[in-house]
């Protein structure tokens, strides 16, 4: 009978796993920011709450800070008061996200019942990143 010994170094595939994570996130966070742009600029504006309250979370952190409390500066200005939702959080560490911190925004993407129709900003903003997004993830992925 014949001994086999097999031996796997697994420090070329941990550095392999971390070097794409790094630039998967990179493409994430480079996305998230695209998004928050563009949703930006399809925003209804009355107060320019809503418009200022759009923030985005990636792994390096968040400016729901900021962003909602320019919001609550424009409302004010414009003698309103509004109420902002809590920051949306990261599930996984390969993540970005975009979120609206009014709590009317969702309203305002799908439209009312009674008043105006919908006025969608962050679906088609979303919608704008799509196929950069996935050229991106198949460059860093097709290099493997």
């Amino acid at each position: 009978m014949m001994d086999v010994e097999v031996s796997v170094n697994m420090g070329t595939l941990a550095t392999l796993d971390t070097e794409l994570a790094g630039k998967v996130d990179y493409i994430c966070r480079d996305s998230a920011f695209a998004v928050e742009k563009k949703a930006k600029l399809l925003c209804i504006r009355d107060t320019g709450a809503c418009k200022a309250s759009i923030y985005t979370v990636t792994s390096k952190g968040a400016d729901y800070s900021q962003n909602c409390a320019d919001a609550e500066a424009k409302a004010a200005s414009r003698g309103k008061k509004i109420t902002l939702l809590p920051q949306a959080h990261l599930s996984s560490k390969i993540e970005a996200l975009v979120s609206v911190g009014v709590n009317y925004g969702l309203w305002l993407e799908l439209g009312l019942r009674r008043k105006a129709g919908p006025a969608p900003f962050m679906i088609p903003a979303m919608d704008s990143q799509r196929s950069a997004f996935v050229e991106a993830c198949n460059a860093v992925l097709g290099r493997l």
